[in-house]
This record gives structure tokens, sequence and C-alpha cells, in this order.
């Protein structure tokens, strides 16, 4: 069997500065973030994802807690959750502890939402309580692998969510990097 080529294009503009966002319940799109300066969303156009493509979200940070809230990071297309990592209960007071999202969606059909099908997997690493604290690799979605009804045939901003189950100033997710690469065949 032959060998494929592959090619990887960058689908949104590189971060310049880190995102900020506190003082949320979410879901909070953590490329715009909520402290200035905002970033405008990153958008698919119209049709641009045909069968069979794929692209790989990487997205990393850090995050803050007071108390004890938890904390959910999503991946969307328009309003459309494609992928959900584990629930992260913080130690109390954490600050600046880094995290990692790493994922490949590939569209399986496209078209409108009853026959647009996707899958996404892949992992969340994060660090729970300190820094010398061994990282936690989570499997993303944290259910059995299936599909998930999108809408290729609008233009939709596809980004990374996070939700605290607490408001606070002193929780918060620093947005350091986030790539959308589609991996397709030529």
């Amino acid at each position: 069997m032959p060998l494929r080529q592959t090619y990887a294009n960058q689908l949104n503009a590189p971060l310049l500065v880190a995102q900020t966002s506190n003082t949320f319940t979410g879901p909070q799109d953590l490329y715009k973030g909520t402290v200035a300066p905002l970033q405008p969303p990153p958008i698919i156009p119209v049709n641009y994802f045909q069968n069979g493509s794929m692209f790989r979200v990487t997205a990393f940070g850090t995050y803050s807690v007071t108390a004890t809230p938890t904390l959910i990071f999503t991946l969307t297309y328009a309003s459309t959750v494609l992928a959900t990592a584990v629930t992260i209960t913080a130690g109390s007071g954490v600050q600046t502890l880094p995290w990692k999202w790493e994922t490949v969606t590939t569209i399986r059909t496209t078209g409108l939402v009853a026959a647009g099908l996707s899958m996404t997997h892949g992992h969340l690493t994060y660090t729970p309580t300190t820094l010398t604290t061994a990282p936690v690799v989570s499997a993303i979605p944290q259910t059995a692998l299936a599909t998930v009804g999108v809408d290729t045939t609008v233009a939709s901003v596809l980004t990374i969510n996070a939700t605290y189950s607490a408001s606070s100033a002193s929780n918060i997710v620093v947005l350091h990097g986030f790539t959308i690469e589609e991996l397709t065949q030529v």
C-alpha cells in the first residue's frame, strides 16, 4: 500500500500574548479571554471541512483557584461540545499550575447537525496540587468514543472553553498557547 502525502495548516492566528480569564462559571472561551486585550475567535469558514478532514487542537496554560472549585475544559465547534475533559478538583488556593490539552478530531461526514458527524480523542495533562506533584494524564473524552453531530454548513467558532464551579477573581485560567492544525491528505 503506498503512503499518502499529508500536510498541516494552522487554522488560527497565533496567540501573541497570554489570554487571561477569571470571574466566570462558564463556559468561557479561553482564546478570547475576559481580560484585555481580547482576541477575536478563530472561525472556520462555511463548508471548510470535508468528509475525512482531521484537525489537531493543542492548548496550554496555567490555572489558579481559591478554595476548591472544580474546573472542566471542553472543545467546542459553534455551540456543539466536541469533547470534555475530566473534572479537575485542585488543591485549595493553588496558583499557576500547568495544564495542556491535546486532541485530534475527525470529521466523519459533513452536513447539517443530523448528518455531520465528528469524533474527538486525546488527553489532558494537568498538575493538581503543587509544581512538584506528578502530573495527571487523563483521557479525552471521559466516556466511550462516540460520534458527535456537527453542522459544517455554517461558519463556526472552534475554541477551547473552561468552566469553573464558582466565580472568583482568584479562579483564573491563562491560555499561553492555542493551535488548530488541519491534518489533510493531498
